[in-house]
């Protein structure tokens, strides 16, 4: 998770989806500035981004005074490989990807893919064009005033990452040194933008009795649930024998829906492969 503010803007990154928090004034200003910033060519051309909720519509005579910011990461890699994967043939699926100091090599499980970075330049151009180019809140060039414009990530790599790039969408002339050093990130058993029950006893015990609700119960032992779960162990058992027989649909989306389906942790041990 990543962010930023300026006493006025705050952009943060993290594990979650985005949100735009915006408090509006009438004051009007009169400078403008404009930039079209082209896509790096080792990025995709597409980025499947739904970019129609990233910017909140507001009456025309408002303007926003402080803006929040916050927003996942990036597309990355999947975090857990499949059954018997070699780091090898994990490379041959994914490819490529940056680490922090801008550094292709082989990428690792939960890695910013290059299609993340492009996605999170995209979002990036976006917020320059609301915030720089039409509302004036932001600076032309990048402000390393922290009461201008505040960054805050996590301590994950993709989510700086995710952060660098965006910053980069928003201010094409910085270059990724500088705009690393001005990244806060917090020790970890301070962390609070994702659900850090490893150093919060109190979110443990939230966590166990929302395990023991009746609803909680229901919903594990239903009947597409419980077929989710057959699905899951019959293509595990057949990863077993041959990986590359792992059905396509395992790939992407169904570990999550696994975990998470309608807000409902399931066991995780029906869901590792």
């Amino acid at each position: 998770m990543f962010g930023f503010h300026r006493k006025l803007f705050k952009l943060v990154a993290a594990s979650s989806t985005l949100a735009t928090a915006v408090i509006f004034s009438t004051n009007e200003q009169k400078t403008s500035a404009s930039i079209c910033i082209p896509p790096p060519d080792v990025y995709p051309n597409k980025h499947n981004l739904d970019l129609s909720t990233l910017i909140p519509s507001r009456p025309s005579h408002l303007k926003p005074i402080y803006v929040t910011i916050l927003v996942r990461h990036g597309h990355r890699t999947p975090i857990i490989p499949l059954p018997n994967q070699s780091r090898s043939e994990f490379h041959s699926v994914w490819g490529d990807c940056h680490n922090l100091k801008n550094e292709l090599r082989p990428c690792d499980i939960g890695d910013l893919t290059p299609l993340g970075e492009y996605q999170m330049f995209i979002v990036g151009q976006h917020i320059r064009q609301q915030y720089v180019n039409k509302d004036h809140l932001l600076p032309i060039t990048f402000n390393k005033n922290a009461d201008t414009l505040m960054l805050r990530s996590t301590f994950r790599p993709r989510t700086k990452l995710s952060l660098y790039r965006l910053v980069q969408g928003l201010y094409p002339d910085e270059n990724l040194q500088t705009i690393s050093q001005h990244v806060r990130v917090v020790d970890n058993e301070k962390e609070t933008l994702f659900p850090n029950s490893t150093y919060c006893s109190r979110m443990r015990e939230l966590f166990t009795q929302a395990r023991e609700q009746q609803s909680y119960l229901n919903r594990i032992n239903s009947k597409d649930v419980l077929e989710l779960k057959i699905k899951f162990e019959l293509a595990y058992k057949m990863s077993l024998f041959d990986p590359k027989r792992m059905p396509s649909w395992i790939m992407l989306g169904k570990f999550r829906q696994c975990t998470t389906t309608r807000y409902f942790y399931f066991p995780r041990k029906w869901c590792y492969f």
